[in-house]
């Protein structure tokens, strides 16, 4: 008995030292079955990642989750709220405005894409198109609304672009009239700081620039 907790508590000290730990690497220090190490990881309250399809844990003392309650060691991200559904969930309901793709790609140094839609279509999260992006939000629908308009009213006062970025921005679409919102941002991004998707939209909203979808120069 005393040589088992022995092995234990070196296994132990190799998985904190090591922060990470795959569960058949686990298996191989223990020499066990899968079931006994499942069950060892759960007596220790072992993280389980959300990404790598939960393949990796990491014990409680050795994560330090930031503002957003998530730890990223290497390549692997662990939640304080669980598995993937559940982290997403959490974070798209807990911002203020909702979050598009890449805010939440870039919060979960995931690619968000592969995911997303698949929550959305089983309920764990809502969606609404605002202009030429979807923001997620929460499934409930007041939460919803208030997050939709927050967004609406961020944009608003975000969407706001500099005198030499709107020149910028008109002389390209000049040049290029079939441009889009999304295009058009993209074409210039490097040139214009200011020239956000969203205030594309507000300039060509602001100037009568033909339909916002199509990015058409209205007729002179």
């Amino acid at each position: 008995m005393d040589g088992q907790v022995a092995t234990s508590e070196s296994v132990q000290r190799e998985f904190r030292q090591a922060k990470v730990m795959a569960l058949l690497t686990l298996m191989e220090r223990l020499n066990c079955s899968r079931s006994t190490a499942q069950r060892r990881l759960r007596q220790w309250d072992c993280h389980t990642s959300y990404n790598h399809n939960g393949g990796f844990y990491a014990l409680p003392d050795v994560v330090e989750f930031n503002e957003h309650g998530l730890w990223r060691c290497k390549s692997v991200c662990f939640s304080r709220y669980g598995n993937l559904r559940q982290t997403v969930a959490a974070l798209v309901a807990d911002a203020p405005g909702g979050l598009t793709g890449a805010e939440l790609s870039q919060v979960l140094n995931v690619d968000a894409n592969s995911f997303i839609g698949a929550f959305v279509s089983n309920g764990t999260i809502g969606r609404e198109k605002l202009g030429t992006r979807f923001v997620y939000t929460s499934g409930d629908t007041p939460v919803k609304e208030r997050q939709l308009r927050h967004r609406r009213e961020a944009d608003q006062y975000c969407a706001r672009l500099s005198c030499a970025d709107a020149v910028t921005a008109l002389v390209e679409l000049i040049k290029t009239p079939t441009l889009g919102p999304a295009q058009l941002a993209q074409a210039i991004q490097s040139r214009a700081p200011t020239a956000s998707v969203a205030a594309i939209e507000a300039l060509f909203r602001e100037h009568g620039i033909g339909s916002v979808k199509k990015g058409l120069l209205p007729p002179l």
